[in-house]
């Protein structure tokens, strides 16, 4: 059979065996306001491997003998996702399914090349228990926030999430726990990271400091927003503020990013 024919008849099965978990992840993009960039990801791993097409026709293809053991892997996890019901693993099992794929129709030093453009596709699945993770942001980020503000002088009042600065009331929403921060930030890092120059050890830190600098950032907006309501008044920390500074804090994140990668000698080009 044509090699050609061979791919487009597994992306066939592919496409039966994942049609639900495709459908959920549609649905997720279009209704979680944790996962709206998932349209986006599979756009960015596309340009990677397109970008890389050249590389790609030198490599001479051949059969790895890893290929059954990361696609059987792939499988087991899609099996269990369907035994348990449970999406996620659905969703996880369909890396190594394309992974053991190109290992078979590619081999190993095709799939190296498209490690991260293969990997970068995990950015797209919603996490399990984000909701619960959410509330514990909104809890840390107020209590801190509020902390910073009342060491510097600005009286505030804290109930539960809700803060009060004199007679302005700031609510500590899902959308203000940073969560969307961290995960936005995660995926910028994440591209980031494969595109500067610098060892494998330096890109992990850079990824792993992207979720205390995204958690600091939070906590800098609404604190901001307290003291802003304290010295010049509410309308300015719930109107004016509150509408750029969610763009502002999340380029003062990726600013920090950058030093940070300075800092570790690595070269941004």
């Amino acid at each position: 059979m044509n090699f050609r024919y061979r791919i487009l008849g597994v992306l066939g099965i592919i496409l039966l065996l994942y049609f639900k978990t495709f459908m959920w992840l549609l649905d997720s993009w279009l209704y979680d306001p944790f996962y709206s960039h998932g349209f986006i990801i599979p756009v960015i791993s596309l340009f990677i491997i397109w970008s890389k097409r050249k590389e790609l026709k030198s490599i001479q293809q051949k059969k790895d003998p890893m290929d059954v053991y990361v696609f059987a892997f792939g499988l087991t996890l899609y099996a269990a996702g369907t035994f348990w019901k449970f999406l996620f693993l659905l969703g996880i099992s369909l890396i190594p399914v394309l992974a053991g794929l190109i290992l078979h129709f590619y081999g190993r030093e095709f799939m190296r090349k498209l490690l991260f453009p293969i990997g970068f596709l995990l950015f797209m699945i919603p996490l399990p228990g984000l909701d619960m993770l959410g509330i514990h942001l909104q809890h840390f980020t107020a209590n801190n926030a509020a902390w910073i503000s009342q060491s510097i002088g600005i009286e505030v009042y804290k109930d539960g999430l809700e803060m009060y600065v004199l007679d302005c009331p700031i609510l500590i929403g899902l959308p203000c726990s940073g969560l969307r921060s961290i995960i936005s930030l995660l995926i910028v890092a994440a591209v980031f990271a494969y595109i500067i120059k610098g060892s494998i050890s330096k890109k992990a830190v850079i990824l792993f400091m992207t979720v205390p600098i995204a958690v600091a950032s939070n906590t800098i907006r609404v604190t901001s927003a307290l003291l802003i309501a304290g010295f010049i008044g509410c309308d300015a920390a719930t109107t004016f503020f509150h509408n750029f500074s969610g763009i502002l804090v999340f380029v003062i994140a990726l600013i920090m990013l950058i030093i940070f990668a300075k800092i570790l000698k690595c070269d941004i080009l």
